[in-house]
């Protein structure tokens, strides 16, 4: 019964440590065993260490693009609201203007009106 190929897909660290132990004085063997286990555990930690890591730096970029994207828009929204409301403020004050021009158009042309009539009835009353 042969439980670990040389070169198959069983070499994991503690498959080597076995081909390896498996030829060995029996006392000595199971000492070294055990080492072997602690060192592939040992090992396994700093895999799983430097995985997390690896994941809190991608999540971490991972965030910080998504909220650059998201103030971007906001940013977006943003001007577009103010432009809105700055082009609504124009048209205000263009109307405004433009009904103080109007008022002072129809003030002087009553002014003009209220000229010759008084000019016409000065001469009437006159002769």
């Amino acid at each position: 019964l042969r439980l670990f190929r040389a070169g198959g897909a069983a070499e994991t660290p503690m498959a080597l440590a076995f081909l390896q132990l498996r030829h060995a004085e029996p006392d000595r063997t199971i000492s070294e065993l055990f080492q072997k286990i602690r060192e592939a555990e040992a090992a396994k930690e700093r895999e799983r260490a430097a995985v997390t890591r690896i994941q809190k730096f991608v999540r971490g970029w991972m965030i910080r693009k998504y909220i650059k994207i998201i103030n971007e828009r906001a940013i977006h929204m943003q001007r577009l609201w103010r432009g809105h409301r700055a082009r609504k403020r124009i048209q205000q004050l263009r109307e405004a203007v433009f009904e103080l021009q109007n008022e002072e158009y129809h003030h002087h042309m009553a002014t003009q009106i209220q000229k010759i009539w008084r000019g016409g009835q000065r001469r009437k009353t006159k002769n």
